[in-house]
């Protein structure tokens, strides 16, 4: 199934939450059945170890054990405004860290996503900064 997603930061969710580093993030999205459910973003603290300066951007509901479910399949009442809310904590990071860069992946690590993770991180850093033309 094809999504067609448009990232737009005026139509994003309110953060509820945001750590000092800004590494950690958390914003309430609505599901299709209209339950609320809460999301984390959270980006690594270390490096890639052979990217320098690409971290990992992880996003996703919260398990029991307080990580990440990124296997978690959620049908999102409206994908744009989701994903516009990560990518917006994901340049709010990058702001005042313009020397690192930002991937997306799941936890699923194969030679395939290995393979391809400078193309991921230069792909999001394309879509963050077409986004923040936008404003």
């Amino acid at each position: 199934m094809a999504l067609n997603l448009k990232i737009d930061f005026d139509n994003k969710y309110e953060t509820d939450s945001i750590s000092e580093d800004l590494r950690e993030s958390s914003f309430t999205s609505l599901l299709s059945d209209n339950k609320a459910i809460v999301l984390q973003v959270s980006i690594s603290n270390q490096a890639h170890e052979l990217l320098p300066n690409v971290y990992n951007l992880a996003f996703g509901s919260l398990r029991a054990n307080g990580r990440i479910d990124d296997k978690a399949e959620l049908t999102h009442r409206d994908y744009s405004k989701t994903f516009s809310t990560i990518l917006f904590n994901g340049l709010t990071y990058l702001t005042p860290n313009p020397e690192h860069y930002l991937k997306a992946s799941s936890s699923r690590s194969s030679l395939h996503s290995l393979m391809k993770t400078r193309q991921q991180a230069t792909r999001f850093m394309q879509l963050l900064k077409a986004a923040e033309g936008q404003q």
